[in-house]
């Protein structure tokens, strides 16, 4: 979804346990921050295999999909994040348009 920085890695933690208490709820996740105040929080990974700090690049595996922390079955979770007002939630719709969309399935890069 585009080139960043790593801002923020949360592992350890265990799959299948519906907890907040490891990671907030968002069990093993990142955070890319892309610039521009654009933040993508990637969550509920069984696996992270970036660290903070790091720049990645679009198309780069990060981790894999899983279901770790407040979670109710594999997947991942994707957010959009402003960067400059605390990291609030921010409808994606647009930025997902100018990735080409999304459906079902996909995999995410």
């Amino acid at each position: 979804m585009g080139d960043g920085t790593i801002s923020e890695v949360v592992t350890g933690c265990a799959p299948l346990t519906q907890d907040n208490s490891c990671g907030g709820g968002w069990g093993n996740h990142i955070v890319i921050d892309l610039g521009a105040g654009v933040g993508l929080r990637y969550a509920h990974m069984s696996d992270v295999s970036v660290s903070q700090g790091q720049q990645v690049k679009s198309g780069q595996p990060i981790g894999r999909m899983g279901n770790s922390g407040w979670s109710e079955g594999v997947h991942l979770h994707l957010e959009q994040l402003d960067m400059n007002n605390g990291r609030t939630q921010v409808d994606p719709s647009e930025l997902l348009k100018k990735a080409g969309g999304w459906t079902n399935g996909q995999q995410v890069t």
